[in-house]
């Protein structure tokens, strides 16, 4: 995601850095991070309360060298906020340098390379009239004149989700809860609303979903992965064999309980139900039997999907729902 080098703009002799360590609660810790800096901060967070603020930069945590992709700087966030003691974080805290008003934290809008788009971005260095950015939708680099920024129109730098603002972060719809330590799958927020799957014991039963059962199916079902089966073959193996540990098992049902429902993104439906079809399929008996114990209910809503897409990828995923992977589906279900 992003480069460990010395500084955006100058050689780590010619700029000297504040460093700030601080120590956490095993709890969320209420921050966004893009590039390995923090791009948000929430106020009702301990972060926040701490004093930590946008355009920090996290250098260690609980001993460890912060890892270079933001991804595994969320798990090892996540381990510690597991392990139940507090930790220690250390910051690298940002220049004090501004100009024409601008500053290192500020999350502001740039122009894209081609010069046509506006994207969101948070400073992280200015050195004179240049401003080292990293953009908050992909976590890149990039170098910027002052002519190339502009103000947000509503800035929300450090709290605020910005759904309210009408803003969905492009960069991955569940990376930032895996940051603030929350893996929970989004089966307890069903469209329509709904509550936890009810066990067997008569109470509500809440998965947690865990960092590498979740790396494994957002490659089998993500938004890289394709909705072609047969060239997903591989990867829905590998979710199936994993499945054949009872705690893997209950994750992935979980997950795929989540995504079948998803009636605003068709394409979702789609890639759940294929691999839901492949471990009915080729997935061990206890699988299967976990399946249809668990998801009939949610494999009907899928097969039958009432949407009204409004891309041409949505429209060709309803399609295939509709002709192909639903009914195959339904069929192996009742098999």
């Amino acid at each position: 995601m992003y480069r460990r080098d010395k500084s955006p703009m100058q050689t780590q002799q010619e700029r000297k850095y504040k460093f700030q360590k601080m120590d956490f609660k095993p709890k969320a810790l209420g921050i966004d991070i893009r590039g390995g800096y923090c791009s948000k901060v929430r106020k009702s967070s301990q972060a926040y309360k701490k004093g930590v603020r946008s355009g920090w930069r996290i250098v260690n945590i609980d001993g460890d060298k912060v890892p270079r992709e933001d991804r595994e700087i969320a798990s090892l966030i996540r381990s510690c906020i597991d392990s139940g003691s507090n930790f220690p974080v250390i910051f690298r805290l940002p220049p004090v340098d501004t100009y024409a008003g601008y500053k290192c934290g500020d999350v502001v809008e740039a122009l894209d390379s081609t010069g046509r788009q506006w994207n969101k971005c948070l400073i992280i260095d200015i050195v004179k009239d240049k401003f080292s950015i990293v953009y908050i939708h992909n976590a890149v680099r990039s170098k910027k004149f002052q002519a190339m920024l502009r103000r947000l129109k509503s800035s929300s730098n450090d709290d605020d989700d910005d759904e309210k603002n009408g803003h969905v972060d492009p960069f991955d719809e569940d990376f930032d809860d895996e940051l603030d330590g929350k893996l929970e799958p989004k089966k307890n927020k069903k469209k329509g609303g709904g509550s936890a799957r009810k066990s067997t014991s008569g109470g509500f039963e809440s998965v947690e979903v865990d960092a590498s059962t979740k790396k494994l199916l957002k490659q089998a079902i993500g938004k890289e992965a394709s909705s072609n089966a047969r060239e997903m073959v591989k990867e829905y193996a590998r979710v199936a064999a994993a499945c054949a540990d009872k705690d893997k098992r209950k994750q992935v049902v979980s997950y795929l309980e989540g995504k079948l429902v998803d009636r605003k993104h068709p394409s979702r439906v789609l890639k759940s139900l294929l691999l839901s079809s492949y471990l009915l399929a080729y997935g061990d008996d206890r699988t299967a039997k976990k399946i249809v114990s668990d998801l009939s209910d949610d494999l009907e809503t899928a097969a039958n999907l009432d949407s009204n897409p409004k891309t041409q990828a949505g429209k060709a995923a309803l399609n295939d729902i509709k002709s192909v992977a639903g009914p195959a589906g339904m069929q192996l279900l009742k098999k």
